[in-house]
């Protein structure tokens, strides 16, 4: 295949189904064949963004932006890599006010505050551009992913106050609102857990792994649950999977050692 568009169709086409190796050797191949066309950009460098790859995302999507006249989700896009990468939160906030004065009636730039103002747990600040949000009529689907976000960090506030109740009723909100979403499931899996009922953190984790397969924390939490259950050998699988696709894990090479032995 020799025509950029056409792997950015088959790309967006892969992403959508959950295809994601696909979407990212579709992008790739995008973006070598054009590697100064903004759309090119936006979309390799929003997937090295999805694979933790923010130092390498950053740049390609600045000149998405940079070189467009009104790419608005590859600035928003930019906010969120630069966001991961950098201390100075202030001035990405300030970029993000500015590109709202230019582009008013956009409201993927209030989604993406509020997803950067959760990153810092500030949840009332989230909460008035929600409301913003709906005011403008955004999307109906990027505003149930921005509520559902919001009842995540919820959650977890609630979690670190040990109201383990309402934890999971804010995590049980989010994935409602958001059921392609795995974070919301491990974390009530996490809660359960904590709660000592191991049989329904297990079937969370594993519900969270159906959703997304390579899950992280799904994958290091259930094999480190399965291994205290003394199950080594289904706990054995889900750590060596966890070393396959995220060998930098925090505490995952200790944990494999335990199991593996």
């Amino acid at each position: 295949m020799t025509d950029w568009k056409k792997h950015l169709e088959h790309g967006w086409n892969a992403l959508k189904n959950k295809e994601f190796q696909s979407a990212s050797t579709h992008f790739m191949a995008a973006y070598i064949q054009n590697p100064d066309h903004p759309l090119a950009c936006y979309a390799y460098g929003r997937e090295l963004a999805r694979s933790g790859q923010f130092a390498e995302a950053e740049p390609i999507l600045k000149k998405a932006w940079d070189t467009s006249d009104n790419l608005v989700q590859a600035a928003c896009e930019w906010a969120r890599v630069k966001a991961r990468i950098t201390s100075d939160i202030s001035s990405i906030f300030e970029f993000l006010n500015n590109l709202e004065t230019e582009f008013n009636d956009s409201v993927i730039i209030p989604l993406t505050r509020i997803e950067l103002l959760l990153q810092q747990g500030r949840v009332n600040e989230a909460e008035e551009d929600y409301t913003k949000a709906l005011n403008n009529n955004a999307d109906p689907q990027k505003l149930q992913i921005a509520r559902a976000k919001i009842e995540q960090l919820k959650g977890l506030k609630q979690v670190k106050e040990q109201n383990f109740a309402k934890a999971k009723q804010h995590f049980q909100k989010a994935l409602e609102l958001d059921q392609n979403w795995a974070g919301p499931v491990v974390n009530l899996g996490a809660v359960y857990e904590k709660e000592n009922n191991i049989k329904e953190a297990e079937k969370l984790y594993l519900q969270a792994l159906d959703i997304e397969k390579n899950h992280p924390v799904a994958l290091y939490n259930l094999a480190k649950l399965l291994f205290e259950q003394k199950k080594t050998v289904e706990a054995a699988g889900y750590v060596k999977n966890l070393l396959l696709h995220h060998i930098d894990y925090p505490g995952s090479g200790e944990l494999a050692t335990r199991i593996l032995e």
